[in-house]
Order: structure tokens, then C-alpha cells, then sequence
């Protein structure tokens, strides 16, 4: 009798630990955005306005110092109120927040030295990318600018109110006229996450992503429902997916980084996209 019951303490421990939920607080950022892909609107990004022009790419490659256009690399974006006064909307794609360590940080610059009272605000939205559905959370109107990498500044709103919602958020140039332009660039929108799984090794080794390299789509298995995020080699979120099949024929050629997540894990992996010729 002593036997069967050490025994079966001993069978009952492994199960428990093998099946004992753990807890991971990571880093989680859910926007890193340069402008620096060549592609404007970014992917899932929203580009709109109701006046002659909307947010555009403000691209330093191929002159003599680009930096003077964004605030690191060569390019940002960019609104006009040069003739006009603006009503420009470029938004993210849908983000879920969850839990109020997240934030909204990014670089701000007026484009020009005596014409930079530029106006903008943030605005979220928790329904939709109609401009009736967002609510400003931050505005101001810019005291100084410069053609250089020097008059940007960083801005950070807190998205704690917005916990375990899906929001939307938008940079709105609007209420000025005849100033210059307008410049945004790396905007990051990140914070912690409570991963909570399982302590099973082998559960990530069963998860695959294949053919890998590809030149078209993956397939994910041994998942159900996943949420798919992948990034470029500069951090940039390129594509947003549910999914386990995947087309990625409208990438560039490259390494890429690639978040599984479901109700019980989150892995990550590369995977490289090639071009056949």
C-alpha cells in the first residue's frame, strides 16, 4: 500500500508539472514603423483625407544628405499645408491592447525653419477607420521646425485606458494653413504582455512553418487559430494575419521574423522569402 501511494504522488507531480500554467511578462510591440519599405501607406496602414492631398512618403534617398528629411534613416512621412489647410488621416491597422503598460511613442517635426506652426492630433477609434469614429486623445500645435534631423520630437501618449480593446489609432494634420509640412516618423506602439502556456517541451517543436524559404505561401501547423504577425529585418510589422495559410508572394526578397501566437503559447521563428527569376 505504501508503494501504490508514493507511486501515484510521484505519477500525480509529474502530470502536474508537465501541465502546471506558467507565466511569462514580455516585451510585446505591436507597431515599429520607419517608413523606410518603399511601401506607403504601410500594409494594414490607412492613408485618407478630405483635403487636395493626403499624407505622402518624404524619401531622402538619392540626395546629398538625407537626413534632413526623417528623423533617422532616410524617409518619414509627411503632410503639406503649403496653400492649404489640411485634413489629412493616416492610420494603423487594428491593435489590441492588452494591458496599460502599452504606449504610443513617435518623432514629430515641422519641415521648415520659419514656417512650422504646423497643427496635428492623435485620435483613436475603437469601432472603425470612418473619420467620425475616432476621439483625440493629444493635440498640439509645433513651436518650431527645421529642414534637419533636430527639430523632431518625441511624443508618447499612454494607452493604458484602452486595455482589452481593439483600437485604431490615427495622425491627424488639420486647423493650420499655409505652413510648410508636416513630418512623423518612427512611431512605436509597444509594451508587456502576460504570455501564459504550459510547461510542455515539446509543444514548440511541434509547430511548423513550411516550405521555408518560399517564394509564395507558408502553412502553419499543429495550431488552431493562430494570430500571426511578421516583421522585416528593421523591426517593421509587414503583414497581420488568422490564419494557417499564408501569402507572402508581395514581399521582397529577405529574412523575416514571424510571431505565432494562441490561447496557450507564443514562438517565434525566421523564415526566408526568395524570388524565383
Amino acid at each position: 500500500m505504501k508503494n501504490f501511494t508514493q507511486k501515484t504522488a510521484i505519477l500525480l507531480c509529474a502530470l502536474a508539472i508537465k501541465f502546471i500554467s506558467i507565466s511569462q511578462i514580455l516585451p510585446d510591440t505591436l507597431i515599429k514603423e520607419g517608413f523606410e519599405s518603399g511601401i506607403f501607406p504601410p500594409t494594414g496602414w490607412t492613408n485618407s483625407s478630405t483635403s487636395t492631398y493626403a499624407w505622402f512618403p518624404y524619401s531622402g534617398t538619392g540626395v546629398s544628405i538625407p537626413e534632413y528629411y526623417s528623423h533617422s534613416g532616410s524617409d518619414c512621412a509627411a503632410s503639406s499645408s503649403w496653400g492649404l489647410t489640411p485634413n489629412a488621416y493616416l492610420i494603423t491597422p487594428k491593435l489590441l491592447i492588452s494591458d496599460t503598460t502599452y504606449s504610443l511613442k513617435f518623432w514629430i517635426s515641422g519641415g521648415d525653419t520659419d514656417f512650422f506652426s504646423e497643427h496635428y492630433s492623435i485620435l483613436i477609434s475603437q469601432t472603425g477607420t470612418n473619420y467620425n469614429d475616432f476621439t483625440p486623445i493629444f493635440s498640439e500645435t509645433l513651436t518650431d521646425g527645421n529642414t534637419n534631423s533636430s527639430a523632431y520630437k518625441l511624443r508618447t501618449c499612454s494607452l493604458a485606458a484602452y486595455k482589452g480593446k481593439n483600437i485604431y489609432i490615427a495622425f491627424k494634420h488639420h486647423d493650420c494653413f499655409d505652413q510648410y509640412y508636416l513630418k512623423l516618423d518612427d512611431i512605436l506602439v509597444s509594451g508587456t504582455k502576460n504570455y501564459t502556456g504550459f510547461n510542455d517541451l515539446n509543444e514548440e517543436s511541434k509547430i511548423k512553418v513550411y516550405p521555408n524559404p518560399t517564394s509564395d505561401k507558408i502553412e502553419i501547423s499543429n495550431v488552431m487559430n493562430p494570430e500571426v504577425e511578421i516583421v522585416n529585418n528593421i523591426g517593421e510589422l509587414v503583414l497581420k494575419a488568422n490564419s494557417n495559410s499564408i501569402d507572402l508572394s508581395h514581399l521582397n526578397e529577405g529574412i523575416y521574423t514571424i510571431k505565432i501566437q494562441n490561447e496557450h503559447s507564443m514562438i517565434t521563428k525566421k523564415i526566408s522569402v526568395i524570388k524565383n527569376n
